[in-house]
């Protein structure tokens, strides 16, 4: 069902416009990564962005850094390690334990799907303006502070 959009004369709800962005920014990127062969979910990208930038970490922590189930991140792990993307390795510390590491094809297809999220940003960032876009990115992330 579709929630029709608020009227001129109300304030829309943050909570509805945050949702409406973030939907329509992941269904842009996706319809991108599709027409442009990354062959990635935007899900998929952000637990190989977290690799990129951490280094190797457990399934855990890559579950609290992208805000994702345990379960859920075991499944895009499972697909990600099938596509050669990933491979889970024995911690050195504690070998029961496994590390998250990305391949080398995991990295070049990250890279990938990380120009085409910044094409997207950089179109959006036309759209309203740079200077807004600032004051739109500084401003989300003091709400996003706030609750932490």
């Amino acid at each position: 069902m579709m929630i029709p959009p608020a009227s001129p004369d109300q304030t829309p709800s943050l909570g509805l416009l945050l949702k409406q962005t973030h939907e329509g920014l992941r269904q842009q990127v996706e319809g991108r990564f599709i027409s442009d062969g990354v062959d990635l979910s935007f899900s998929q990208f952000l637990l190989l962005k977290t690799l990129m930038l951490s280094g190797p970490c457990s399934a855990m922590e890559i579950a609290l850094a992208i805000d994702q189930t345990p379960s859920t991140v075991t499944r895009l792990l499972d697909k990600l390690e099938h596509g050669g993307y990933l491979r889970r390795e024995a911690d050195e510390q504690d070998r029961r334990a496994l590390q998250i590491v990305p391949t080398g094809t995991g990295r070049e297809k990250c890279t990938q799907a990380w120009a085409v999220i910044d094409e997207v940003a950089e179109a959006v960032q036309e759209y309203v303006g740079r200077a807004e876009w600032e004051r739109f990115i500084a401003t989300l992330t003091r709400i996003r502070d706030y609750f932490q």
